[in-house]
């Protein structure tokens, strides 16, 4: 809930400033998001405390905005907004260099309402001579539009996640006798396109008669009903019954190639056809073992690791890494840097959440907009961890740095400092526009510094954002190895960097891994779950990743 909340206010603040709306009105809104963003408490919570305004930056009115969004999934000044101003033109924030004036301009000069009616101007080359603009800008925005199109109809695994259980939630209290997430997201895809459920013991009727029906647009059609959220995410609910459930649940779970290699073990052919099926089984596992299987989880159904490269043989996994594995994190920004949280507020937080370590690694001097760390802030920072764990024995904070890998590979750090730290991240922040060979050879470079212990965020990656920098991960991986460097899976998931399908081929390669929330906040803890996500997809053990191993038992290098 706290998502759509944050959503609506997003989208009404836009359109309040494209119709010109009260500056102060604007702040506060955007003011209320920021609070929702930074506060660690449970929203749902919050709310059924009647506690919102006890959260800075949420005053009378936004608490009553905020109200009505619960309640009703939107709010009478976005509705009215909406009568104002196009809705279609917020797309056009998501276009680099485009503000509200600019935007304004073209709805106000060219009658654009949308994206695509701007792509169209732009081929008709109709922004040449409209002030403010003109042939750059033109070519910038259709690239803009280019990238966004092939982002469309794509979520991010917490968005749509998120969506999915507000669902399940709903229709478990229908009481029907199975409900589960199923499709990508039961695999723990990082972008999907869609919701998946299956339900046994309801029949879709029973649902669509609901008289608060939680999808827009429910319709019915062979066995299932489809809709959207009430966020946009397209919806698809199965329906199956006790004695098929595993078999639809597998079915549903996909992909389609795990399902092709497992229709080439069914034995049973359809009459009608002569088609392979799968045996029909209230259990997953039970379909597995007709086949001649182990049980194979949902996040490796991918048709990749699991399927036999030679045919008569499978393949057998390892029991998979879990969170309860994990003795620790580390990328974790403090105040120091661009983080929210002390260093007393993480070594809290990290005792409550069972660790025994927690890894600081704030920015250094390079990147100054997120406030690097000039050489006196770091030492003051290692002085003041040090006083911490002093004082709380039970939890380590590690003094360690993200550093900046510079366009020719050296470090912005000097050495001798460095070697004062327990771990150094070395991370790409800046000239992302190098050709694949020099990037690559960038990369190395830094990581033959001995000091150098981890590579972040390996290919710069933002999903739905930014695509990765040339690189060749290959060579990086050879390197890691080299130089017995840990390659990052950086869990927040906008990045999930390095992706499941590359960190399996780290592993394969006998390189360590790291999975490391990149938290600025305490929220930012939780995302070490997506990360583990990966790890689970690429099938690593618990011995694959440094995160499982006790503070006495790091050797970071020979």
């Amino acid at each position: 809930m706290k998502e759509l909340v944050i959503d609506v206010l997003e989208k009404a603040s836009y359109l309040m400033e494209l119709a010109g709306e009260n500056f102060f009105k604007i702040r506060a809104f955007r003011n209320a998001i920021r609070a929702l963003q930074m506060s660690n408490a449970e929203f749902d919570a919050v709310v059924a405390a009647d506690g919102l305004r006890e959260i800075p930056g949420i005053g009378a009115g936004i608490e009553e905005v905020i109200l009505s969004i619960v309640k009703t999934g939107t709010a009478d000044i976005y509705e009215t907004l909406q009568q104002r101003v196009p809705i279609g033109l917020l797309e056009l924030f998501k276009i680099p260099g485009l503000g509200a004036k600019r935007i304004r301009r073209l709805h106000e000069e060219l009658d654009i309402t949308n994206l695509g009616e701007l792509e169209y101007a732009c081929e008709e080359n109709r922004l040449l001579t409209l002030p403010g603009f003109g042939e750059k800008s033109q070519a910038n925005i259709l690239k803009g539009i280019s990238e966004l199109n092939s982002y469309k109809g794509s979520f991010l695994y917490p968005t749509a996640y998120a969506a999915a259980q507000e669902l399940l939630a709903e229709i478990r209290l229908l009481r029907p006798f199975r409900c589960e997430l199923t499709g990508a997201l039961r695999r723990a895809v990082e972008i999907v396109g869609q919701i998946e459920i299956l339900a046994a013991g309801i029949s879709p009727k029973q649902i669509l008669s609901e008289p608060n029906i939680f999808l827009l647009e429910p319709k019915e059609e062979k066995n299932t009903i489809t809709g959207q959220t009430r966020g946009g995410i397209p919806v698809i609910l199965h329906f199956s019954d006790a004695a098929r459930w595993g078999t639809d649940l597998i079915l549903t779970t996909g992909n389609k190639l795990h399902l092709d290699y497992l229709l080439s073990l069914a034995k049973t052919k359809s009459a009608s056809t002569n088609q392979p099926y799968l045996p029909e089984k209230p259990e997953e596992a039970d379909v597995y073992n007709e086949l001649g299987l182990d049980f194979i989880l949902p996040e490796l159904r991918e048709g990749l690791f699991e399927v036999p490269s030679d045919e008569g043989r499978k393949v057998s996994f390892p029991q998979l890494v879990t969170h309860a594995d994990f003795k620790g994190v580390f990328h974790v920004h403090t105040t120091y840097s661009d983080g929210i949280a002390t260093l007393e507020e993480i070594s809290q937080h990290g005792r409550t959440l069972g660790y025994s370590y927690v890894g600081i690694a704030d920015h250094s001097q390079s990147a100054f907009y997120a406030n690097g760390l000039k050489r006196d802030d770091l030492l003051r920072q290692m002085a003041e961890i040090g006083q911490i764990n002093a004082e709380n024995p039970d939890i380590t904070l590690l003094k360690g740095l993200e550093v900046d890998i510079l366009s020719d590979g050296s470090l912005d750090c000097d050495d001798n400092l460095l070697k004062k730290l327990d771990y150094v991240i070395a991370s790409v922040h800046s000239n992302f526009r190098m050709s694949e060979k020099d990037m690559t050879n960038r990369v190395i470079k830094a990581l033959s510094n001995p000091h150098v212990t981890m590579l972040g965020h390996p290919t710069g990656r933002l999903l739905l954002a930014r695509r990765p920098y040339p690189i060749d991960l290959d060579k990086v991986i050879e390197a890691c190895h080299k130089y017995q460097v840990a390659i990052e899976i950086n869990a927040s998931p906008r990045r999930l960097d390095l992706d499941w399908r590359w960190a399996r081929k780290a592993y394969e390669k006998g390189v360590m891994l790291v999975v490391n929330p990149d938290a600025h906040r305490l929220a930012g803890f939780a995302h070490t779950q997506y990360g583990i996500n990966a790890a689970r997809k690429a099938g690593l053990p618990k011995n694959a990743l440094l995160n499982t191993r006790e503070l006495g038992e790091f050797k970071w290098k020979n």
